[in-house]
C-alpha cells in the first residue's frame, strides 16, 4: 500500500515538472488598447519610488495632471507594454496627491500617487472675519488670515464662490495667500439683498481631510444706514443688568474705513451721568444704569448714534430716548416704598 502511494506521488512530480516553462519568460500580454497595471499609490513622507506598467497597441504619452515639484516621471512616452518609475521627495508638509495621466489617442488612464503627511500637529487656516455685508457699489475685500500651512500649500490653494441669491458671477478674483483672503465684488443692481459664501481649500491628498475656511458674504441694495433700532428703551431701575442696542449696520463698517459715534443728552435737573460704563462699536451699543433712588420720579436721557463716512460726513442718524422708572430697592436712609420723602425717626417725639 506505502509503495503504491508512493509510485503515485512520484508520476505527479514528473508530470509537473514536465510542464513547459514558455509563460514565465514571455512578456504579460493584456488584450486592451491601453490599461495601466494600478490606478493608485499611498507612500510614506520618506522619499522612495514605485513603479506601474503601461499596456498599450499604440504609442502612450504620460504627465502630471497639474505641475509638481516634489514628483518625477522615469519616462514620458512609450508604445506596447513599458515600466515607468515614480520617484518621490520626503514630504515635510500636508499630505499631498497627483494623477499621472496616461494618453494613447482619445483614451485616458489615471494613476494617484499620494504621500502622507510630513508634518506633526493640527494645521489651519483662518480668517479674521466670518462674515461681512457690504453697500451695493462695488468693493474690493481684503480679510486678513492667519495660518500654520507652508507657504507650498497655498500656491495650490483654490476659493471657491457658493452663491445662495442674487445670481452668480458677482464675486470674483478670489486670491488666498498666507496674510489675506482678498476678492472683488461688483455693483449690486438687483435692487435685493445677495449672498454667497467664498470657500478656501486648500489641498490636500484625496483620502484625506482638506484645510477650509470661508467667509459669508452678504451685499445691500440699499444706501448706507442703520438697521431697525427701537426708538425708546426702559433702563433697569436697580441697576443691576447691563443693557445694549443693537445698531444693525447694513455693511461692515471698518471695511469702508466708517465710524459709529454716539452721545448722551440728560434731562434738566436730573443727574448728568446715571448712564454709566457706555461703550460702543460698529455695531452694538452698551452701558449700566445707575439705580434710580425710588423717592424721586422716572428719568430719561437721549443716545444719539451718527454713522459717519472716512471724511466725517453723516450717512445716518438714530435717537434712542432711555428711560428708568423708581427702583424697589429703597434708600440707604429708609424707604416705606410709598415714594414719599422719609420721615426724620425723631420728628414724632
Amino acid at each position: 500500500m506505502k509503495k503504491a502511494l508512493y509510485n503515485l506521488v512520484k508520476l505527479a512530480l514528473v508530470a509537473i515538472l514536465a510542464l513547459p516553462f514558455g509563460s514565465c519568460q514571455k512578456p504579460y500580454e493584456v488584450d486592451l488598447p491601453l490599461a495601466v497595471s494600478r490606478a493608485n499609490f499611498t507612500v510614506k513622507a520618506e522619499a522612495g519610488e514605485i513603479f506601474f506598467i503601461v499596456y498599450s497597441q499604440e504609442k502612450w504619452t504620460a504627465e502630471f495632471e497639474r505641475p509638481v515639484t516634489w514628483a518625477h516621471l522615469s519616462r514620458t512616452s512609450g508604445d506596447n507594454q513599458t515600466q515607468v518609475n515614480v520617484s518621490y521627495d520626503q514630504n515635510s508638509d500636508l499630505s499631498r496627491g497627483v494623477n499621472i495621466i496616461v494618453r494613447s489617442g482619445n483614451l485616458t488612464k489615471k494613476v494617484y500617487l499620494s504621500q502622507k503627511a510630513g508634518l506633526s500637529g493640527e494645521v489651519s487656516y483662518s480668517l479674521d472675519m466670518q462674515s461681512i455685508n457690504l453697500l451695493k457699489e462695488s468693493f474690493a475685500v481684503n480679510i486678513a488670515a492667519n495660518t500654520n500651512v507652508p507657504a507650498a500649500n497655498l500656491a495650490i490653494a483654490t476659493g471657491a464662490v457658493n452663491y445662495i441669491s442674487g445670481g452668480d458671477s458677482w464675486i470674483q478674483n478670489v486670491v488666498v495667500t498666507e496674510n489675506n483672503v482678498t476678492f472683488d465684488v461688483t455693483e449690486n443692481a438687483t435692487g435685493e439683498l445677495r449672498q454667497a459664501i467664498v470657500e478656501i481649500t486648500i489641498p490636500v491628498a484625496a483620502w484625506d481631510t482638506p484645510v477650509t475656511a470661508m467667509v459669508v458674504v452678504a451685499q445691500s441694495a440699499d444706501p448706507a444706514g442703520f438697521g431697525v433700532i427701537p426708538t425708546t428703551l426702559a433702563a433697569d431701575p436697580n441697576g443691576i443688568n447691563a443693557i445694549s442696542i443693537d445698531l444693525l449696520p447694513s455693511f461692515t463698517p471698518s471695511l469702508y474705513g466708517f465710524k459709529v459715534s454716539h452721545s448722551i443728552a440728560y434731562t434738566a435737573g436730573e443727574a448728568q451721568d446715571w448712564l454709566r460704563n457706555d461703550v460702543i462699536d460698529e455695531t452694538t451699543f452698551r452701558f449700566t444704569a445707575e439705580p434710580k433712588p425710588n423717592p424721586y420720579p422716572a428719568r430719561t436721557a437721549t443716545a444719539t448714534f451718527k454713522l459717519l463716512d472716512a471724511s466725517g460726513a453723516e450717512l445716518d442718524t438714530r435717537v434712542v430716548t432711555i428711560t428708568q422708572d423708581k427702583s424697589d430697592m429703597g434708600t440707604t436712609n429708609g424707604d416705606n416704598n410709598s415714594g414719599e420723602e422719609p420721615k426724620d425717626p425723631e420728628e414724632d417725639f
